[in-house]
């Protein structure tokens, strides 16, 4: 967690810099306790916004040619992320995601299962994955939608909706009503952020300097806290 803490910070002020991103709806994900976080795909920055902009540290799932080469491998896992095989069931990866809300932490799924590059197009065709895992393991499903594509400077929005629970074992069914609340959310947040006034960049950079401090104090507090075990350990 420490590691996780430590990586976090130091990817945060680059990607809060030149991709300012504002969150709503924060306090929908719980601060403990198992959950998924069910979001769109439409670039290779999607989990890391979804790391930093996340009160929990998700474990995700991610392709398995991201973990190639000891470096990649190392700052992936470092990241909370965890190798799977899209070509096929990959069993080792089901019962990772399954041993970790066992486990009572918060899992991040892109049910699309790949990016969807084509900005016309609002969501992709979803997979069972996320209704899935919060169906056998009871745990409620979060939908989150990225408003925009992230491009360098332009302002955009990251929102969690209001959690849900899978009913029942249908998958599809799950599935079904996860793609109709992130549809509803999309179109909230286009509404909206019509009616907002451009963002100068004063603002913004008054922003990241804001949460730059906030995740420093987090880092900071982590680090406290080993040292205060380390202590522990020493006296005993």
């Amino acid at each position: 967690m420490l590691l996780l803490s430590i990586v976090k910070f130091f990817i945060y002020v680059p990607i809060r810099f030149f991709y300012p991103t504002k969150v709503i709806g924060g306090k929908n994900v719980p601060k403990k306790g198992a959950c998924v976080i069910a979001g769109n795909h439409k670039s290779n920055l999607d989990p890391f916004l979804l790391v930093l902009c996340c009160r929990r540290q998700p474990r995700m799932l991610g392709k398995d040619s991201l973990f190639k080469g000891k470096f990649k491998n190392w700052f992936f896992r470092s990241c909370g992320f965890h190798p799977v095989n899209r070509g096929k069931t990959d069993i080792a990866a089901i019962k990772f995601g399954l041993s970790m809300l066992k486990d009572g932490q918060c899992l991040g799924i892109f049910p699309e299962g790949t990016r969807v590059k084509d900005e016309s197009i609002e969501l992709g065709q979803f997979k069972n994955g996320a209704a899935m895992f919060a169906s056998r393991t009871s745990s409620p499903i979060i939908p989150m939608i990225i408003l925009n594509k992230p491009k360098m400077f332009r302002r955009n929005i990251l929102m969690f909706g209001t959690p849900f629970m899978p009913e029942g074992n249908d998958y599809d069914a799950i599935t079904q009503v996860l793609t109709d609340k992130m549809k509803e959310m999309r179109i909230h947040l286009e509404s909206k952020n019509k009616k907002k006034k451009h963002h100068t960049v004063e603002s913004v950079i008054g922003e990241v300097v804001h949460d730059v401090v906030v995740v420093a104090a987090k880092v900071a507090e982590t680090v406290e806290a080993a040292n205060v075990v380390e202590t522990i350990i020493e006296s005993v």
